[in-house]
């Protein structure tokens, strides 16, 4: 059955984008470094071309969102071929450089990249560190999300 706030959301996306098949009963689990803090977000996947074939993991209900400060990115790994992430650089002077987004085709429009922006830009603030974003999905979100914020 599908969650009521949900409905209007896939009406509109039906009316721009035509067809789409949905995932139902995925969940994405934010794991917290500092606190020991977990949240999960259920969502409906909503997929334009359904006759692409889905990373086996997900059928599997749970994807963890991780902090590799070695590698310097934020990534969910849905199986070893497929990873959405978000790359950063630090510039010293407590700046950050957020300068790529990538989530694998299947799993676009799904809301995956805006959970993964958000985990970073609270990661990134709250360790006082200034965002220099030059990626143009994530300037896009900050910008939005400053806007919810005001209002």
């Amino acid at each position: 059955m599908l969650q009521k706030n949900l409905l209007p959301f896939l009406i509109r996306y039906k009316q721009m984008m035509g067809n789409f098949s949905i995932i139902k009963n995925q969940s994405i689990i934010i794991s917290k470094n500092n606190n020991n803090f977990q949240q999960s977000i259920r969502f409906m996947s909503v997929i334009q071309n359904a006759d692409k074939p889905l990373p086996s993991s997900s059928s599997s209900s749970t994807f963890k969102i991780e902090h590799d400060v070695k590698k310097q990115k934020f990534h969910i790994n849905f199986d070893p071929d497929n990873e959405a992430f978000i790359k950063y650089e630090h510039l010293g002077n407590n700046e950050v450089l957020l300068h790529h987004t990538e989530v694998p085709e299947q799993f676009r429009s799904t809301g995956i990249a805006k959970v993964l922006a958000m985990e970073a830009f609270k990661y990134f603030e709250e360790n006082q560190q200034k965002m220099i974003i030059t990626c143009t999905y994530l300037q896009k979100m900050d910008k939005k999300r400053k806007l919810e914020a005001i209002n």
